[in-house]
């Protein structure tokens, strides 16, 4: 099985490209930077390096998919989804540590991070203890462990509330998975800023 450690790339469309081509060191790299778990249900969840990007001299970001030095061949292999300044993808990989190397098993993360940096969202984003709600209950996250074998192709859809600024209703994550499926809340970061002004005399 092959786990060398690969990336997911976020590249700026631009007609010129750098002198050097186009390598990861023209792009700001992210780096998985913790892996918890929620103390009420267990739930494993990842953070991630928030680098800021100098986009007069990058062309992007990139998040490899590694921890601690530990590669296990994680790849994304399903199409990602951008969505209220977020970017959410699934990751899988096959299972190098079981205990019978005739048995296969798969892992796999959700994930959700900034569009413009790939770095952590700005606020609780996934819900990670379960209760179907994000607030500050949610551990910060941007990512959660699937425990559905191998993850497909994920879902978003919006959750329907009449209350709910435009843009900014609560979210749900469909994952199906090579064994079950995933049913996970999540929340979009709505900021709103003034786009006009009258100066008063």
């Amino acid at each position: 099985i092959d786990t060398s450690t690969q990336a997911f790339y976020a590249v700026l469309d631009v007609p010129t490209l750098p002198a050097a081509g186009l390598t990861p060191a023209a792009l700001q790299e992210q780096r998985i930077d913790s892996v918890t778990t929620d103390p009420g249900t267990g739930q494993a969840v990842r953070t991630v390096t928030s680098n800021a990007v100098d986009w007069t001299s990058r062309f992007g970001w990139y998040l490899p998919l590694i921890h601690n030095g530990q590669a296990q061949g994680e790849r994304v292999t399903r199409d990602f989804v951008i969505k209220n300044a977020r970017v959410l993808f699934t990751t899988g990989f096959i299972r190098t540590d079981v205990d019978d190397p005739c048995l296969t098993q798969a892992g796999g993360w959700l994930m959700a991070v900034s569009l413009t940096r790939g770095g952590m969202p700005v606020k609780q984003v996934l819900d990670t203890n379960g209760d179907r709600r994000i607030d500050d209950d949610d551990l910060p996250a941007a990512g959660l462990e699937l425990d559905i074998g191998l993850p497909g192709d994920l879902s978003v859809m919006d959750r329907d509330d009449p209350e709910a600024q435009s843009g900014c209703n609560d979210e749900i994550y469909l994952v199906q998975g090579s064994s079950d499926v995933a049913v996970v809340a999540g929340q979009p970061h709505c900021q709103f800023n003034r786009i006009m002004w009258r100066q008063l005399q």
